[in-house]
């Protein structure tokens, strides 16, 4: 009998163990890797939702963000369009912002934007608002220390179409 208590007592030590472990690895899977500075991210000067049709100030999904440094001179421009199927998706993205924060580190002055979705809006016209962005952009590139004429577009999924 002893020594089946013992036993017990091992297994069920070793079954909590067991299950602290599993759960604290469970726990570090939902928590987000780190700050982006981590992964090569940094943007001192963030710009949040800016107005790029000026005919309609208020619309949320007609507004773009800019993530820069400190510098002096042009710095070449990238434009990042989200994803999302053209039915969901947002300029807030936190890969699309990690990205953006990766290319102000590396000397670009980034801009990420939001257009309108499906089923309300139809693709046409949500390429016509990402035109419309890119265009703002080029407008007004100089304000932000960047450089009108070296400007880039990039997205993924359907901001890559």
């Amino acid at each position: 009998m002893k020594g089946g208590r013992k036993s017990g007592s091992r297994r069920l030590g070793l079954l909590l163990a067991f299950c602290l472990v599993f759960l604290t690895a469970a726990v570090k899977r939902d928590t987000p890797p780190g700050p982006h500075e981590e992964f090569g991210g940094r943007a001192e000067i963030v710009i949040r939702d800016l107005p790029y049709v000026p005919a309609k100030p208020n619309n949320k999904k007609l507004m773009l963000d800019v993530y820069s440094n400190p510098h002096e001179g042009l710095w070449p421009v990238a434009v990042m369009i989200h994803g999302g199927g053209w039915f969901e998706g947002d300029k807030s993205m936190d890969n699309k912002v990690w990205i953006c924060k990766v290319l102000a580190a590396n000397g670009y002055v980034a801009f990420t934007i939001n257009y309108r979705l499906l089923p309300g809006t139809p693709i046409k016209e949500q390429v016509e608002d990402a035109m419309a962005a890119v265009i703002w952009v080029k407008e007004h590139a100089r304000e932000f220390g960047g450089d009108p004429d070296r400007v880039g577009v990039i997205g993924g999924s359907a901001g890559g179409h």
